[in-house]
């Protein structure tokens, strides 16, 4: 039989690097692209979250001239775009190690949850718009169950288009990944077994 890193496509160790290094590069990009506020329209300059001072990114996010409301709506839908981007690279490598995608989950595993969200994001995101639609039964059930599942604060409708998920990089992001790690720790040296259909 075969070795489980020859079967995983890498050791736990490599894959755990590989993980670290596209959530790093995600926080990077993110950074440069915060949330912005409607409170902040007119201002050159915005403090960075709380998430990115902690871990040593510059304080602030400065612009050559006041933020307009067109410049809130564009730069606020590449935020988006960007954790739409991460989370389709992220599913991407769970299936190339095969603990996705045509590989059938542990569903009673610690992590499974996050994995299973992963795994629908990805499909919205890259099989539509990318964008939450209000009059589909899926989208509902699926932001709804991340809002309740992460324990997301009350959402403020003016700051938080109806045609957007809640994606919220303290909240939401890091958990999802945090488990995802977990359920790779957990599951990476049983044999991966085929489902037949993906996604």
């Amino acid at each position: 039989m075969k070795e489980i890193t020859e079967i995983r496509k890498g050791s736990l160790k490599k894959i755990l690097v590989t993980i670290n290094d596209i959530r790093q590069t995600y926080w990077n990009v993110r950074h440069s692209f915060p949330y912005i506020k409607l409170s902040r329209i007119g201002d050159t300059e915005i403090p960075a979250a709380p998430f990115y001072r902690n871990r040593n990114f510059p304080e602030s996010i400065k612009f050559s001239e006041p933020i307009t409301p067109e410049f809130r709506i564009k730069h606020n839908q590449t935020a988006h775009w960007i954790n739409q981007s991460f989370v389709i690279r992220f599913q991407a490598l769970m299936e190339y190690h095969k603990f996705a995608g045509t590989y059938k989950y542990y569903k009673d595993s610690a992590g499974y949850i996050e994995m299973d969200f992963l795994r629908q994001l990805r499909h919205v995101f890259a099989h539509s718009n990318g964008r939450y639609n209000p009059n589909n039964k899926s989208h509902i059930k699926l932001r709804g169950a991340i809002i309740k599942y992460f324990n997301v604060r009350k959402i403020n409708k003016k700051e938080i288009p109806e045609d957007d998920f809640t994606l919220d990089i303290k909240q939401v992001m890091e958990p999802l990944i945090e488990g995802c790690i977990k359920y790779v720790k957990i599951n990476y040296s049983k044999p991966p077994e085929l489902k037949g259909k993906c996604c």
